[in-house]
């Protein structure tokens, strides 16, 4: 990881003048998302100094860079709209210095939710749970068009007529299996699969 901290410094100081005089003061690995390496980042800037804490998250795997994008996009998006998510500070798909794409979002203190339910009294961890419950809630109801202008919103059927033909596609590449029964019992049953609240 030491030749991390030297080549991520150059980077930024390249990519983000306008934080003079900018360094890396510490640089240690966080637990590892969904095919991402993560990093917690400390960096100084400016006179006076001034510190900051970020996250860099290293995406690999099969479509790293579409990933990347989209969760940077997402996340700027929910942000916009008053969620709480961490802000993100830089996304990198062309230029990596580490030949990966990556994303650069605020730091936030805390644990894993998972480890603070092992551990939590059953009333804090119901309290937890309530207020995961709420953020999800919250969540599902921002209005979806700000996040994919691109869905129809006039029309029920589209997901499952959606999902109908990509799950023919998919089967028509495996033919030892033989998944027509499930899609004439889906197709038979179209109506009870209308959406018309994405």
């Amino acid at each position: 990881m030491s030749e991390l901290k030297p080549t991520l410094e150059q980077y930024l100081r390249a990519k983000r003048s306008d934080k003079t005089a900018l360094s890396i003061t510490h640089l240690g690995k966080l637990r590892d998302g969904w095919e991402s390496d993560n990093y917690r980042v400390t960096v100084e800037h400016g006179d006076p100094k001034t510190r900051a804490d970020w996250v860099w998250r290293v995406y690999s795997g099969a479509g790293s860079e579409a990933k990347a994008t989209r969760e940077f996009t997402a996340m700027q998006k929910l942000r916009a709209a008053g969620y709480p998510v961490p802000e993100v500070i830089l996304l990198e798909t062309a230029d990596s210095p580490v030949k990966r794409p990556f994303i650069l979002m605020e730091y936030i203190q805390g644990e894993a939710m998972w480890d603070l339910l092992d551990q939590a009294p059953a009333d804090r961890g119901a309290r937890l749970v309530d207020q995961f419950c709420r953020l999800f809630v919250q969540l599902h109801d921002l209005d979806w068009k700000q996040f994919d202008n691109s869905l129809p919103g006039s029309e029920p059927f589209f997901f499952i007529d959606r999902w109908l033909a990509e799950a023919r596609g998919v089967l028509q590449g495996i033919p030892e299996f033989d998944g027509s029964p499930f899609l004439e019992w889906a197709a038979s049953r179209r109506e009870l699969f209308a959406c018309s609240h994405p």
